[in-house]
């Protein structure tokens, strides 16, 4: 980012320090209460927990957990400093992700192939955990305790896929409506 826009005190320069470059600009409370909300919802979703349990022991879902908190800031400060760099750059592109317009006109296209590699994997396992969730949630909740609560073992397996392809199938439909 500074290889193109030179050093970072020029570079931070260019935006004021209100919204920008202030994190705490609806003040504190709202800052803080914004955060926090933010940790118990990624926390709390199916696909990060779903990793904690599957973890071979509690000492490697531990480590798996730690290395997601390091890693996670740096990635978002990155992420806040491409979309500034974007904004400063290219502000007629409205591109809903400047990440990966950054990644196809500023990168190496080889890294920049790992990049969006990276992205798609996330957006695809984002999905896959998300849809696994709500598939679990109505296939318990409703299918086998209220709709065929004597349903047979292969009965379930199937209802059970049939509503993961469903649910597949309406959130395709509704990302491709929009």
């Amino acid at each position: 980012i500074f290889k193109y826009s030179g050093h970072p005190a020029i570079f931070f320069s260019q935006f004021p320090a209100q919204p920008w470059l202030n994190p705490l600009t609806r003040g504190l409370t709202k800052e803080l209460g914004a955060g926090l909300s933010v940790l118990i919802g990624f926390t709390s979703t199916q696909t990060y927990l779903q990793a904690l349990f599957a973890a071979r022991d509690v000492t490697a879902a531990r480590r798996g957990a730690l290395l997601s908190a390091f890693l996670i800031p740096p990635v978002g400060i990155a992420a806040t400093l491409i979309g500034l760099f974007m904004r400063l750059h290219r502000p007629a592109n409205s591109c809903a992700d400047p990440v990966s317009l950054f990644t196809l006109q500023y990168i190496h296209p080889h890294l920049g192939g790992v990049i969006l590699g990276t992205l798609l994997l996330s957006l695809v396992m984002t999905a896959a955990g998300l849809t696994l969730g709500l598939s679990t949630m109505l296939h318990l909740s409703f299918y086998r305790k209220l709709l065929r609560p004597q349903a047979s073992n292969r009965e379930l397996l199937f209802s059970f896929r049939a509503l993961v392809l469903l649910i597949t199938a309406g959130a395709c439909f509704f990302a491709l409506a929009n």
